[in-house]
């Protein structure tokens, strides 16, 4: 009998769980699908290697690598935003880069623009420059120059990410219309 009323016990405890488990992936794969037809995300211009969106109070730019090198198997989606308040289109208000996979813990990130080294905030599988001052600065070099390699560490493997500028400046410009 409690042999019996344990296994039932058991059987419940299971059920629920799976059901919980379902519910939860229908919720991930519903945000999911309505992220992707997102009526606030509008597409400002591509030109070249990047792209302006505008989305509630933000627009960005966004950019993939051009060339990628590492020691790593394989990675999900990895490509450098620039972000901009909708209030204050001139700057930057941070610039991400979204690694495709997890940062080794405490590792430096460097961007490095023609050889100047900007070392970003590891943020678990994305770094970033939330200063507006050095966001702004980075920006206006990235503006003057054709590429930018970032440097980075995975718990199991590195990478080197070259991104081109090239159209970065027409986006830019757009962005800067386009994004009231």
């Amino acid at each position: 009998m409690v042999i019996n009323s344990t296994i039932n016990s058991f059987k419940s405890n299971l059920l629920v769980k799976t059901l919980i488990l379902f519910f939860i992936t229908l919720f991930f794969i519903g945000c999911s699908i309505g992220d992707k037809n997102n009526p606030n995300k509008k597409t400002l211009a591509t030109n070249l290697n990047w792209t302006a969106f505008e989305e509630n109070n933000i627009c960005y730019l966004v950019s993939f690598p051009i060339k990628s090198v590492g020691s790593y198997q394989e990675r999900n989606l990895y490509y450098t935003m620039i972000v901009f308040n909708k209030k204050q289109v001139k700057s930057p208000s941070q610039i991400i880069v979204f690694a495709g996979k997890n940062y080794k813990e405490n590792s430096q990130i460097i961007l490095n623009l023609d050889d100047i080294k900007y070392y970003l905030q590891n943020n678990i599988s994305k770094a970033k420059i939330n200063n507006k001052i050095e966001a702004e600065k980075i920006f206006t070099n990235m503006l003057k120059f054709k590429y930018y390699v970032v440097y980075q560490s995975f718990e199991d493997s590195s990478a080197e990410d070259t991104y081109s500028l090239d159209g970065l400046q027409e986006s830019y410009n757009i962005l800067n219309q386009k994004c009231k």
